[in-house]
């Protein structure tokens, strides 16, 4: 989800870069099969315009 996430960095106005790490698949598959289903689910309505 971080790297969706444009985040920047209040001194230089760059992107701060994520420093690599293993993947979790606990994590991930979480993510993918909870989180990301309720996001769309609780977005749809606010994107029906695109």
């Amino acid at each position: 989800m971080y790297n969706c996430l444009q985040v920047l960095d209040d001194n230089e106005n760059d992107l701060i870069e994520e420093n690599t790490r293993k993947s979790n698949n606990d994590v991930l598959n979480y993510i993918s099969n909870e989180v990301i289903p309720k996001l769309k689910e609780n977005l749809n309505s606010h994107w029906n315009c695109f």
